[in-house]
């Protein structure tokens, strides 16, 4: 979950989360693309790690409350707009539904809060708590051919890449073409477990999230500050970043097709 964070007069940040049921969260990271030098959660000072990308803090689960804040204050003093992410095994929902974007982007006004992990899935991803996901996801199933196929088609499916194994046999990684994701294989008929793993557009993981385009064609220094560049279109605003949340679409096929 990428978390916005607001500069303070005293050159710290704070940034917020909500969390609807502490207990199921567990364990917790906050990752942090830059080095920090300092950290609190809830008025809680918090040991920091360094790692190859920036600082990283363990949570306790035991100092998460319903609405937290996370005060922290980068090593660099030139760092503007810092990125830090909560990491863990859970979801994130969002409390305003989502609709359609600019730019093939699905967006929500929020505000989001973290929901402990389930096992069940909805098609939707983004609504069903994924929106932030960076690694991929892997799910299976049991389809049955009726006689021998040469090609399956994951027919409605909204993911950047795929790859795709059939009774463990490895079909490789796929990309969109012209809106679909086609695996050539020879299977033959009866009962056979499928393992899908689907990777999201890095987009969902890094944004700009809040620029008012969605996910526009180039992305410059200044469309991450929300300040109007050359980057942008020639009628964009002065201040091109908004309340709402924009996200790649990214789903579960609706089917599988065979040929």
């Amino acid at each position: 979950m990428l978390l916005n964070a607001e500069s303070q007069p005293d050159g710290t940040f704070i940034t917020r989360f909500e969390s609807a049921d502490a207990p199921g969260i567990v364990p917790l990271q906050l990752v942090f693309a830059d080095d920090i030098g300092s950290v609190t959660l809830n008025g809680k000072t918090l040991p920091l790690e360094s790692s190859d990308e920036g600082s990283v803090v363990q949570v306790d689960a035991a100092t998460v409350k319903g609405t937290n804040e996370i005060r922290f204050r980068a090593t660099n003093p030139k760092v503007e707009r810092p990125f830090v992410w909560l990491k863990g095994c859970f979801r994130v929902q969002s409390r305003a539904p989502f609709v359609p974007g600019p730019n093939n982007a699905i967006k929500t006004e929020g505000p989001f809060i973290v929901n402990p992990a389930r096992t069940t899935l909805e098609p939707d991803l983004i609504a069903d708590g994924f929106p932030f996901l960076q690694n991929g996801l892997v799910v299976s199933a049991e389809i049955e051919f009726a006689r021998e196929a040469f090609a399956l088609c994951l027919d409605g499916i909204e993911a950047d890449a795929v790859h795709l194994s059939v009774a463990g046999c490895d079909l490789g990684w796929a990309w969109r073409t012209h809106g679909e994701i086609t695996f050539t294989a020879r299977l033959p008929r009866g009962k056979h477990r499928l393992e899908i793993r689907l990777l999201p557009n890095s987009f969902n993981g890094f944004g700009p999230h809040h620029y008012y385009g969605g996910d526009w064609h180039v992305v410059s220094p200044d469309q991450i500050r929300g300040i109007r560049n050359f980057a942008d279109a020639a009628d964009a605003p002065a201040r091109t970043h908004v309340a709402a949340w924009h996200f790649r679409p990214f789903k579960l096929p609706a089917g599988i097709s065979f040929l």
